[in-house]
C-alpha cells in the first residue's frame, strides 16, 4: 500500500513565508544601518536593497524547487 505524500496546503505554508519576509526584512534594516554608518546613507540603501534583492531570488529559487518537487 504505497500512499502518496501529502502536499502542504497553502495555509500551512503563511508562517514559514512570514519568518522568511520578516528576517529578510530585518536583514535589510541591519545592511542598511551597519553600512550607513560606515559609508554613509546611499550607501546604505544600496547595500539593503542588495540584501532585499538577494532574498526575493533566493525565495524565488526556493518556490522554484518546491514547484518542481511537487510540494506546491
Amino acid at each position: 500500500m504505497s500512499r502518496a505524500p501529502m502536499a502542504p496546503q497553502p495555509a500551512d505554508l503563511w508562517l514559514p513565508l512570514g519568518l522568511f519576509a520578516l528576517f529578510a526584512l530585518l536583514s535589510g534594516a541591519g545592511a542598511y544601518l551597519v553600512v550607513a554608518h560606515w559609508r554613509g546613507r546611499a550607501a546604505g540603501v544600496g547595500a539593503a536593497l542588495l540584501t532585499l534583492l538577494f532574498f526575493a531570488a533566493l525565495l524565488a529559487g526556493l518556490w522554484t524547487l518546491m514547484r518542481g518537487g511537487g510540494l506546491l
